[in-house]
């Protein structure tokens, strides 16, 4: 993404017989937005994926094909979901719960535009509180924070998300057939399909 900084305008002489040069410096900011996708369970996966369906005139960085240039516009604004952190809440035997705190940048051409697209894709995140991971596990939305002064380089929506990492799958040896239960009856066991 390019983001104008500043012009900054110059004049020098050429040589003693030729017009003055008049020109312009023209410095831009360089940004990349690079697809925030990580492993499974992603929560930046589950929600670029909601995000294109549920706002499908914007373009969301990371799902949607936009070619080689794209400007954002009102009509036509992009989504970008980042990862700020991931947070241990708590262990148990088998399940990790982890907070995950994710940025959410709305690029448009006008300030009240990305106001209105902000303020709309906050209020269906709310609505929609949870989300389903790929794994169908659910992604809990703990706390969402608009920030109308932060551009949207740095992200103007902070959301908390909790969700459970699973630490192993259930496991059935190929040998056990059959469960001996404590009464002296024997039970036919049913093996976990990996």
């Amino acid at each position: 993404m390019l983001k104008w900084q500043r012009t900054d305008v110059f004049q020098e002489p050429s040589s003693e017989r030729t017009p003055l040069i008049v020109g312009a410096t023209v410095t831009f900011e360089i940004y990349e937005f690079p697809t925030g996708e990580t492993s499974a369970p992603d929560a930046i996966q589950t929600l670029n994926l909601w995000a294109a369906k549920n706002f499908s005139e914007a373009v969301t960085i990371g799902v949607t094909n936009f070619g080689e240039e794209f400007k954002p516009s009102r009509a036509q604004p992009a989504i970008y979901f980042d990862a700020e952190r991931i947070q241990l809440l708590s262990q148990q035997a088998t399940v990790v719960f982890v907070k995950a705190t994710v940025n959410a940048h709305i690029f448009s051409d006008t300030v009240k535009a990305r106001r209105e697209w902000l303020t709309a894709l906050n209020f269906a995140i709310l609505r929609q509180g949870t989300f389903l991971l790929e794994d169908s596990s659910p992604l809990r939305l703990t706390d969402a924070e608009i920030n109308f002064a932060a551009t949207e380089i740095q992200g103007q929506l902070k959301l908390t998300f909790e969700l459970g990492v699973e630490k192993f799958r259930p496991y059935a040896h190929p040998l056990m057939e059959v469960n001996n239960s404590f009464n002296g009856r024997i039970l036919n066991c049913t093996r976990l399909k990996n």
